[in-house]
């Protein structure tokens, strides 16, 4: 039996609970407990064997709630069977007997044989290669083990292995030097002939060396482009989509006059319109424009552009349009029920009776679940009318014979509605015809 003493030296003043689990042919009494900051405890460790022969135990010590462990050595030899002494039984058993007897070694005198190492001297360990080596390596260790404990002049164990490798490399890298030294030199006593790589000394036949052969370098141009693989293909031309398996041309200038109801009147019309699309699904459904840019829009005028809905599904759907802006409050309709393989325009109209620059987001759902955003652009101005020439200059020849002189203006109306316009300011002197007109949107009037 041999006393360990346990202390509890954290700098943190905290109680620290220990943990020695049980290891075969050793006894551990207490096995656990708990030590208060720099309190200390006596841990009997005891050697009993069951077998002839030696021992060599790991014994491990947890503490800190097992997240820290310490580890101990235990070496033991048991030569001779010893006898077993005969327990005192029945009444003649008193305290004193069930306290467990303990025979305590003497480690100064304690004497046991020294084990077998592989010893070889440090210098014959430094010439060879530890990491190919597998005896130098485990001579090295050996090594390591018979070391005394390191001083503060003397290098540990682990510092140790450090420098006997890097002696190595060193002397590894001596060697690969004297070598590629001798190499050199041999070729200089002996140089070999050069090798004519290009075949210039060889006979000419014609031929262009590497003629006909392909590059191995990569060119990106003679990778072929692999199509996108997709449950359901929507770059593929040659695949069908949906029922018709063609792609809807969305055209903003023309207006789709049929109109559908706008909700389902039926029991099939109702579970389709209800029903969640899937992301494949709602890529047969064709949106556009996804941006009407109206331009310039006369004040109080109003300007009309188509927003259309394809349906390529085998079942109907419900598009509801949210009109939220004063601008847009004469578009119609709201909503509409769009059948299989059908088209469905929507008629989006601006009028502001205020210059401004509009610029509003249309909600649009598919089922009521599938929301969309379309971007509404316009920027509204006065009426405005363009003259060809700025300036009329009239003059008469030194020759001319004529009472009146006239020059022709023209009148541009570059806006989406027709503007209504009238001269003032004429007198005897000068007369405008026509005084007034009206030019139709995009046209001209000669005056």
């Amino acid at each position: 039996d041999i006393v360990l003493r346990i202390t509890n030296s954290s700098p943190q003043n905290t109680p620290i609970e220990f943990e020695i689990p049980r290891v075969p042919h050793m006894r551990v009494h207490p096995m656990r407990g708990k030590l208060a900051p720099a309190q200390n405890t006596n841990v009997v460790v005891s050697f009993m064997p069951k077998a002839l022969g030696k021992y060599n135990q790991d014994l491990c010590i947890k503490y800190g709630n097992s997240q820290y462990s310490h580890t101990m050595h235990c070496y033991g030899e048991a030569p001779v069977i010893g006898e077993k002494p005969v327990p005192v039984k029945g009444l003649e058993r008193t305290g004193r007997d069930f306290d467990p007897e303990y025979v305590y070694v003497n480690q100064d005198q304690l004497n046991l044989p020294p084990r077998a190492r592989n010893l070889q001297s440090l210098t014959k360990i430094m010439k060879e290669d530890l990491e190919r080596n597998q005896h130098s390596s485990d001579a090295l260790d050996s090594i390591m083990l018979d070391l005394p404990e390191p001083t503060p002049y003397s290098l540990s164990p682990s510092a140790m292995q450090e420098h006997v490798r890097n002696k190595q490399r060193y002397n590894k890298m001596l060697k690969d030097s004297r070598i590629r030294r001798k190499i050199r030199a041999k070729e200089e006593i002996h140089p070999s002939e050069p090798i004519d790589i290009f075949y210039e000394d060889d006979v000419n036949m014609g031929l262009v060396p590497g003629s006909g052969l392909k590059s191995p370098r990569y060119n990106v141009d003679d990778i072929p482009v692999d199509k996108l693989h997709l449950e359901r293909a929507l770059d593929d031309d040659s695949a069908a989509e949906g029922v018709t398996g063609h792609r809807y041309m969305h055209d903003e200038n023309k207006l789709i006059k049929k109109k559908y109801k706008a909700g389902p009147t039926t029991q099939a019309e109702v579970r389709e319109c209800s029903a969640s699309l899937e992301s494949w699904q709602l890529g047969l459904i064709s949106f556009g424009p996804a941006v009407l840019d109206f331009g310039n829009v006369y004040v109080k005028s109003t300007a009309v552009k188509s927003f259309s809905v394809f349906n390529d599904l085998p079942q109907a759907i419900l598009v509801a349009m949210q009109y939220d802006a004063e601008e847009l409050s004469r578009s119609a309709p709201t909503s509409q029920v769009v059948p299989s393989a059908h088209a469905a325009g929507f008629d989006v109209s601006v009028c502001s009776p205020t210059p401004q620059s509009f610029q509003r987001q249309v909600v649009y759902t598919i089922n009521g679940i599938h929301p969309y955003k379309l971007l509404v652009k316009a920027t509204i101005t006065p009426v405005q009318i363009r003259m060809s020439r700025a300036d009329l200059n009239f003059r008469f020849g030194e020759d001319s014979l004529e009472k009146t002189l006239s020059e022709k203006l023209m009148l541009d109306n570059p806006g989406n509605a027709p503007a209504k316009f009238s001269w003032q300011g004429s007198n005897q002197s000068f007369s405008v015809s026509p005084m007034s007109g009206v030019i139709p949107r995009g046209g001209s009037q000669g005056v």
